[in-house]
This record gives C-alpha cells, sequence and structure tokens, in this order.
C-alpha cells in the first residue's frame, strides 16, 4: 500500500533523479567538447612544430649550401669570391632567422628560398669565371706555341744562313 506521502516523495525523487541525469548528460557533452578543443589544440602545435622543424632546415640547407658553394670556387681554384657576392645571402638569412624567432615560419620559408636563389647566381658567376680562366689559360698557351713556332723558325732560318 502507497501513502500519500510517498507518492509525492517518489514524485520528488524522480525529478531528482532527472534532475542529476540532465547534469549529467551536460557533464558528459561538456567533456566532449572539451576533448575534442584539445584534440584540435594538440594538431594544431603538432602542425606548427612540424613547420618550425622544416623552417629551421631550410635555413641550416642553405647555410650548408653557402658552405658548398665556396668549395666549389676553391675546387676550381677560383679562391678569391668577392665578399659582396655573399650580401644577398647574408641578408635573406639574416631575415629567415628573424621570422624563425617571430615564429613566422612562412615568412622563413620565403627567405630561405631567396638566399638559395642568390646563391644560384652566386654559382653562375663561378662557373662563369672558370670559363673564363679556362679561355685565357688556353689564349696563353696558343700564345706561348705561336711563340715557341716563330723561335723554332728563326733558328732554322739562323741555321740555314
Amino acid at each position: 500500500m502507497v501513502r500519500a506521502g510517498d507518492t509525492a516523495q517518489v514524485e520528488v525523487l524522480t525529478r531528482q533523479l532527472a534532475e542529476v541525469k540532465t547534469q549529467k548528460e551536460l557533464l558528459e557533452q561538456e567533456e566532449e567538447d572539451q576533448e575534442e578543443a584539445l584534440g584540435k589544440e594538440e594538431e594544431r602545435i603538432k602542425e606548427e612544430m612540424e613547420t618550425k622543424v622544416k623552417a629551421e632546415k631550410k635555413i641550416r640547407k642553405a647555410e650548408r649550401e653557402k658552405q658548398e658553394v665556396i668549395d666549389k670556387a676553391i675546387m676550381k681554384g677560383l679562391m678569391t669570391i668577392p665578399i659582396e657576392a655573399f650580401n644577398a645571402f647574408d641578408y635573406h638569412i639574416a631575415k629567415a632567422e628573424w621570422a624563425f624567432e617571430a615564429g613566422n615560419f612562412e615568412e622563413v620559408k620565403d627567405h630561405a628560398e631567396e638566399a638559395k636563389e642568390s646563391l644560384e647566381k652566386i654559382e653562375d658567376a663561378i662557373d662563369d669565371l672558370e670559363k673564363a680562366k679556362e679561355e685565357e689559360e688556353e689564349l696563353k698557351e696558343e700564345q706561348e706555341e705561336r711563340v715557341k713556332e716563330g723561335t723554332e723558325k728563326e733558328a732554322r732560318h739562323l741555321e740555314k744562313e
């Protein structure tokens, strides 16, 4: 047998249970939202770190390429490269490093590419210098050969007399 007070108490408890269930659902939804936001933040940080690593690699690669250009010039016997030749390269590397420190990794990429292009121009100039040096050596050899031939002709001419 259910008493009148019991029915009222059951209704109160049922409402309280419904409120607890609603609060639980809200908390679960909030937890899901927070987990989703956390996942997105983790992904953003991961992407930013990957971009940062790539940007730093571009700077270091450009610096290695500069050294390779210098080594190439030395191997080709072009011991003197005017320091001004690297002004554009140094400018862009400095800008890339500044952008890196500021967290502007797209700008790092752009300046690293500009630095690389300036190195390509230097390499072209080195190749031109090498060709000019080779041509100069060939002309010198031809001139020496002509002088030698002239001396031999003169010696034969003197022998005949």
